[in-house]
């Protein structure tokens, strides 16, 4: 089943339809190399494919568009044509359900969109979805430029040694 985010990053994939392939499912190897100094440590996973996510908010009877924006200091353009569905973040993982638990409750050791700290998204019905999609970096940043959301930046994070994006 999708919902409003996952239908619009496919509208989007599709519209750049020569640069990204977008994929239904996630596979790939587990490739085991031993360490004499450690089992498993140059042991590495190879992933088909990347995760682009979005976390949208929808207007609700309670929610206050204007009052979202003076309390982030930031303002986004509706995607919607009856102004009622926001691109709040965007982000890409190769686990995406483990990011947005991160993002809806802050951990101070991991970078975040805090959306816990936003008092005004109460108000809201904040909704996520995500695709798999080849070159899903380059994804990520095409959102950002196109419709930028209310929190974050394309910036890359830290990125994983063990995980190897075979595409």
């Amino acid at each position: 089943m999708n919902n409003e985010v996952s239908e619009f990053l496919k509208k989007v994939a599709k519209k750049v339809k020569n640069e990204f392939t977008m994929y239904d499912n996630l596979h790939g190897e587990i490739v085991l190399n031993d360490s004499k100094e450690k089992l498993g440590a140059n042991s590495k996973i190879h992933l088909s494919t990347g995760s682009v996510y979005g976390i949208f908010a929808i207007k609700t009877p309670k929610s206050n568009i204007k009052k979202l924006f003076e309390e982030t200091q930031n303002s986004v353009i509706s995607i919607d044509e009856n102004n009622e569905i926001y691109p709040i973040y965007w982000g890409k993982d190769i686990n995406p359900g483990s990011r947005i638990v991160i993002h809806a409750r802050p951990n101070p050791k991991t970078g975040n969109a805090k959306l816990e700290e936003i008092q005004e998204l109460r108000n809201f019905k904040l909704i996520f979805g995500n695709i798999y999609i080849t070159k899903y970096k380059d994804f990520e940043s095409y959102l950002h430029k196109n419709y930028p959301p209310l929190i974050g930046t394309s910036r890359g994070g830290k990125g994983s040694k063990i995980t190897v994006i075979d595409n």
